[in-house]
């Protein structure tokens, strides 16, 4: 055999090899997906951001959100279009009622059946971890109140609004309590009033009598978020009064 064929042949094959070696075929990349913040209480507000999913087609360029909780609740948070390189960011919030506990946000990109002619699911699809720290907090505007005249002698009938009070907890926690404070620090109770469903209440009383001349205040407190047999988290709202000499009553009046 010819020695130099041998050696023309060894090299050619190895030149082969080193080729295949140094141009290996790229595999596809696998979805990912990321969620900042990882943590935070219920109803918290996240950022998911998503790699690597393929184009589903013309009408299937979407890929589907959801989060479930420790407890295996399954919540729907929307769609989204990733770009043409496969990339999408989106801003979702986590359910107010999600459980506490490790839980995970899931996308699932859906491509085109060309049998069934619709869009479905593909396989795979890519999640990330989110740990519900603590139960959503009941959060209530604040309460605001207004009385009307804002001043006058011991006596004079007032007209008393609340509003962006709790009207949306158990009838057992609705109600609101008023008091009527003096310039000595000396209260008298007003009385009691259920709040409206919009946060709101109205209710007609007096100005206590004997009340000190000077500054004084009315205030409502109500205790909005059922606890047991009990009503706690209170809430309330102050205006001022200006009790004046009886002389000032029909001032007042006009």
């Amino acid at each position: 055999m010819d020695h130099r064929a041998v050696a023309l042949s060894a090299g050619l094959t190895a030149t082969v090899m080193l080729a295949v070696i140094a141009s290996p075929v790229q595999a596809e990349a696998r979805p990912t997906v990321h969620v900042r913040p990882q943590f935070g209480p219920a109803g918290t507000r996240v950022r998911v951001t998503g790699a690597g999913f393929p184009s589903g087609g013309p009408s299937c360029q979407y890929v589907t959100i959801t989060f479930t909780d420790s407890a295996g609740t399954r919540t729907a948070l929307g769609s989204k279009a990733p770009d043409p390189g496969g990339t999408f960011g989106a801003r979702r919030d986590i359910p107010a009622t999600a459980a506490v506990g490790m839980g995970a946000i899931r996308v699932t990109q859906w491509g085109y059946h060309p049998r069934l002619h619709s869009c479905r699911p593909m396989a795979g699809g890519a999640r990330a971890p989110f740990e519900v720290t603590a139960s959503a907090t009941p959060q209530f505007p604040a309460p605001t109140l207004r009385v009307r005249p804002h001043k006058g002698p011991g006596g004079t009938g007032v007209r008393i609004r609340g509003y962006g009070f709790a009207g949306h907890t158990p009838p057992m926690c609705l109600g609101v309590f008023v008091i009527f404070t003096d310039a000595d620090g000396v209260t008298t109770s007003i009385g009691s009033r259920a709040v409206a469903l919009d946060g709101t209440f109205r209710m007609k009383r007096t100005v206590p009598a004997g009340a000190a001349l000077g500054s004084g205040s009315f205030s409502a407190t109500q205790r909005p978020i059922p606890q047991g047999r009990h009503c706690v988290g209170t809430a309330s709202a102050a205006a001022a009064f200006e009790v004046t000499a009886l002389e000032g009553r029909l001032a007042a009046a006009r």
